[in-house]
């Protein structure tokens, strides 16, 4: 059902004939060949020639669904696991060791203390999984966490004039570099801490 709402753009009305308001079932019409060609929308059951995708009433159901998937807030929550970033609301896809498969769904919550951190909502229960990737849709995404900057401390960081090692001011949010030279936080890329912590 997922390819026909994603073939018909989320709307019935893009099908093969324009749809009428008596009809209930979405149909395939294949060509000659037995390759799916089109979407078509009848009332009857029998009345079509293709394979039957689903009703109305499902295909409209899903997009409803789909379209609850959005984040009401308008600033997403964020959740660091093992050094990467995710977006708690946005869709990823879930490794299932049981079957070895993976499947999207919604990243509900992290655990990071079980072997199972990612939780995804199904049918009202809470599902827990090993494994979350990026989709391949623009919707959620995994980065790196950004460095923790601490006051007074040496790191190296990239520059439109190249490369440095400064000194971070938290006060002045820049890095001191010899000679008197202050770089805005901002204007940095790739920084890392010079000296890594000991554990």
């Amino acid at each position: 059902m997922m390819k026909a709402v994603n073939g018909l753009k989320g709307d019935l009305n893009n099908t093969y004939c324009p749809r009428r308001s008596t009809d209930q079932f979405l149909y395939t019409i294949k060509n000659k060949d037995n390759i799916q060609k089109k979407y078509v929308c009848t009332n009857n059951k029998t009345e079509c020639w293709g394979d039957l995708v689903c009703t109305v009433s499902e295909f409209n159901a899903l997009i409803a669904e789909l379209s609850n998937w959005q984040p009401t807030l308008p600033k997403v929550e964020t959740v660091e696991v093992d050094g990467m970033v995710y977006e708690i609301g946005k869709l990823y896809m879930f490794k299932d060791s049981r079957a070895n498969d993976y499947f999207v769904g919604v990243l509900a919550d992290v655990d990071n203390e079980s072997g199972l951190k990612f939780c995804t909502t199904i049918d009202n229960l809470k599902e827990w999984y090993q494994e979350c990737e990026e989709v391949i849709y623009d919707i959620g995404t995994i980065t790196p966490a950004p460095t923790k900057l601490i006051d007074g401390e040496a790191y190296k960081f990239e520059y439109i004039a190249g490369k440095f090692i400064g000194i971070y001011c938290e006060k002045e949010n820049e890095f001191h570099l010899s000679h008197g030279r202050l770089i805005k936080l901002n204007l940095c890329s790739n920084i890392t801490r010079l000296v890594p912590e000991i554990k």
